[in-house]
């Protein structure tokens, strides 16, 4: 009988060790469900204007990799959006500071210089839409000349076809 405990003591800590080094089961699997798919689908749906939509692409995107910093800019001016449609101010309070908390994370997510572009162009995006205070502009001035600086490969971009996207989005700001 002390055999045998000993035998299934052994194999316990075994399959424990042996369980710590397996690798964890990826939650997305298929080729198109990775988060730069994601990201880029909830893109379009935000040019579109289907804003509902396009955040639970980004939602999307972040439950495959919480670490891809673009899913939380592209929620970020979801909130924007919904925080300019909402008509409760309460709800607009709670979306602004959701928009600058994901803001805050994709910056802090960005692991590549085209992430850093994503954020700092949505960035542009989420303070025109919101304007939050009197110097929203240099804060959207801030953005375009820290995107512009970046090197960035334009080939690599997810959603934005060159820099050119920042001329745009300050061009929008000025207007």
């Amino acid at each position: 009988m002390k055999n045998l405990l000993r035998v299934f003591s052994l194999f316990a800590v075994v399959m424990l060790v042996f369980s710590g080094c397996a690798k964890p089961v990826s939650k997305c699997v298929s080729p198109e469900d990775n988060p730069a798919h994601h990201y880029v689908a909830g893109m379009e749906l935000i040019d579109a204007g289907k804003v509902n939509e396009a955040g639970e692409k980004f939602e999307r995107a972040r439950y495959c990799d919480a670490g891809y910093g673009p899913a939380y800019a592209g929620l970020a001016i979801v909130s924007a959006m919904k925080a300019r449609a909402a008509r409760e101010e309460s709800y607009r309070k709670t979306d602004v500071d959701n928009a600058f908390d994901m803001l805050e994370t994709a910056e802090k997510k960005a692991s590549t210089n085209a992430d850093d572009f994503a954020y700092h162009l949505a960035s542009m995006r989420v303070n025109t839409i919101l304007k939050p205070s009197r110097k929203w502009v240099g804060h959207v001035e801030d953005d375009y000349k820290n995107a512009m600086k970046l090197k960035v490969d334009e080939k690599r971009l997810l959603y934005y076809e060159g820099r050119e996207a920042a001329s745009f989005f300050m061009g929008n700001a000025y207007l």
